[in-house]
């Protein structure tokens, strides 16, 4: 295990909980997010896991409920209520969030 992996496990172990914040890609989540979830099976083990998502009208919907399938069988317990941002991209400029 190379020594980047083994301190993203001492983190993810050290943690009660996780925020997840998730776009929505081709109607599920991005690759990267599924590897980071399978790469540290024990770690994640009973803990809340948490989602924010965004994308365009379905505001990352979709990426959430499929997320939350996967978590649940790492024995994460998905916590109901997700924040969702819809049309991210009129919000974003320069770097920052805009409120509108």
């Amino acid at each position: 295990m190379k020594s980047h992996t083994r301190e993203w496990s001492r983190i993810v172990d050290a943690s009660e909980a996780s925020v997840f914040v998730t776009p929505e890609y081709n109607g599920g989540f991005p690759a990267p997010l599924k590897n980071a979830w399978d790469y540290l099976v024990v770690e994640w083990q009973h803990k809340p896991a948490a989602f924010v998502s965004y994308g365009g009208v379905s505001a990352g919907t979709r990426a959430v409920q499929m997320g939350k399938q996967v978590v649940a069988n790492l024995r994460m317990l998905p916590i109901g209520p997700t924040v969702s941002i819809p049309f991210v991209s009129q919000l974003v400029g320069e770097g920052d969030f805009s409120v509108i």
